[in-house]
């Protein structure tokens, strides 16, 4: 399957320049500040493992798929640049809004991107949840709080399960080989992250058929 151009340009931009010189550079992919003089840096390799994490969370618990269209409601923090870089390597549409849209602005961005999911910041909520009735086709509601709660999913949350290793991890997963779980937490979730995957095989005879 041939990539898209935003998949293309998700990987150039995360890989550029190891691509030219074989090597990352010293500067920072991001440095956020906010008013309060709290700063997240981001160096390029960090950028690429989190956003992978990002990718695994809407394609995984969201269910999003190559060619869907995400409708981002989110202030200028950290998670904004994830979930685009996310975007581009999965394939997804993302499509950007201010927080200070007003609920009918929402519903007419729904409507006419055919979002199939929203990610949204807390003081975004009541407006979705105004309108939401009236967009049957919103099959996830992301939200940048520490926990779910009334139909929204916890990006922080998911962002943590898949899967919360480093490259210093061991993964051992027990799922047997003809199981799709075997394929992600064998293969792709510990290898995309640099973990070890862990195989024993044990001796026939040990076991027990039920």
């Amino acid at each position: 399957m041939e990539e898209s151009s935003s998949q293309i340009s998700g990987k150039l931009l995360a890989n550029r320049y190891v691509f030219v010189t074989g090597e990352r550079p010293a500067n920072p992919a991001l440095w956020w500040v906010n008013g309060k003089g709290n700063e997240v840096k981001w160096s390029f390799g960090e950028l690429g493992s989190l956003s992978r994490k990002a990718t695994n969370v809407l394609t995984k618990p969201c269910g999003l798929k190559r060619g869907d269209r995400v409708a981002v409601i989110l202030p200028r923090i950290p998670e904004w640049w994830l979930i685009n870089m996310a975007c581009m390597r999965t394939g997804l549409i993302f499509t950007p809004g201010m927080t200070q849209l007003t609920a009918k602005d929402i519903l007419y961005r729904l409507q006419a991107s055919k979002a199939k999911c929203i990610v949204a910041s807390e003081d975004v909520v009541p407006a979705v949840e105004s309108i939401v009735s009236e967009y049957p086709y919103l099959k996830t509601k992301l939200l940048l709080c520490p926990h779910s709660q009334n139909g929204w999913l916890s990006f922080q949350e998911l962002f943590q399960y898949w899967l919360d290793v480093k490259s210093s991890d061991i993964i051992w997963n027990m799922s047997n080989t003809g199981w799709v779980k075997a394929a992600i937490g064998s293969v792709l979730s510990s290898w995309l992250q640099g973990a070890v995957s862990l195989c024993i095989r044990w001796p026939s005879s040990t076991v027990t058929p039920s």
